[in-house]
């Protein structure tokens, strides 16, 4: 017969370890889940990221130096936008592969049109 020192940490039964275990493992996934839907829901919309994202790029290469801190506060302003907006974007959706690849595709399509557009006017 096996002597219990009234020290000895009393230990649980395996089923109430096991169902504490579960229930910490649930809780866990469910604020995972839930902390990235509310991520999702902070972010800009693709459109919106892309359009900005294409005007500040512009103003970058078209403007002398001087002017570029300006041009980019009133492009932020002109869509209701932050830099923090930008930034939430990329680190929302950047560990998605597939999604900011399509997003920096069309950021390319929209500069080359750009491109194209002002050297056909000129």
């Amino acid at each position: 017969m096996r002597h219990l020192s009234p020290l000895a940490p009393h230990r649980a039964p395996r089923c109430i370890r096991c169902g504490w275990l579960v229930l910490t493992c649930v809780a866990s996934l469910q604020a995972c889940i839930a902390r990235g839907t509310d991520s999702e829901g902070a972010a800009i919309p693709q459109d919106t990221f892309v359009t900005a994202y294409v005007q500040l790029r512009e103003a970058a290469l078209s403007l002398p130096s001087e002017r570029v801190d300006s041009a980019r506060e009133a492009i932020l302003a002109e869509h209701h936008l932050s830099q923090q907006d930008m930034l939430t974007f990329a680190e929302v959706h950047g560990r998605d592969v597939t999604f900011m690849k399509d997003v920096w595709d069309e950021v390319e399509q929209r500069l080359n049109a750009m491109t194209h557009d002002s050297v056909t006017v000129h």
